[in-house]
């Protein structure tokens, strides 16, 4: 665990001794900071920080190719001082990369549930099959907007289709909203 004076210098010019698969060198000032530098050149910074449970969770911030030093030591101290405050960067991460897609929650947690708890389920998913699922079917849930659901909405009255029909479609995304809140899908 070598611990030095990170610069863009050192950065450039670090490798990885001969026999070894990776080495980490650590910033003196910045604590969890260190820079990963691989067998293959390859080189990544990270920060690595014990989290509420007191487990050991490192951060990457991001490959020494496509972002500056400077950049990725801003990047450590913005994330450190979330640590400090209790909070769990990685963690953010991994719950963002769950986040399901509007199709994959419509498949495999919406269907299942109105099939067995609603009568008029096959209205639903003629209005899911046809209209919703192919405008916004494809977006992570935490990307639909208010704006794509507002694009939505004036696209099917621009269609010709009653008010009704269009209504339809708004009150069944906030009950699938509503559901996947009350499911607690992140």
């Amino acid at each position: 665990m070598p611990i030095t004076n990170l610069s863009h210098d050192f950065v450039s010019k670090a490798v990885c001794p001969e026999g070894k698969k990776k080495i980490n060198y650590y910033h003196k000032d910045i604590r969890g900071f260190l820079l990963e530098v691989r067998s293959s050149g390859g080189k990544t910074y990270a920060l690595r920080y014990r989290d509420e449970h007191n487990r050991q969770c490192q951060y990457k911030i991001g490959d020494s190719k496509d972002i500056s030093y400077e950049k990725a030591r801003k990047a450590a101290e913005i994330a450190r001082g979330k640590v400090v405050l209790g909070q769990d960067p990685a963690g953010e991460k991994r719950v963002k990369k769950k986040v399901p897609t509007l199709n994959y929650f419509i498949q495999f947690s919406y269907i299942p549930y109105i099939t067995q708890n609603k009568r008029s389920f096959k209205t639903d998913i003629s209005m899911l099959r046809c209209h919703i699922q192919p405008q916004l079917g494809s977006r992570h849930m935490d990307k639909i907007s208010t704006q794509a659901v507002m694009d939505f909405h004036h696209g099917m009255k621009n269609s010709g289709y009653a008010l009704g029909t269009c209504n339809r479609g708004l009150v069944l995304l906030k009950y699938m909203f509503n559901l996947a809140i009350k499911w607690q899908i992140p």
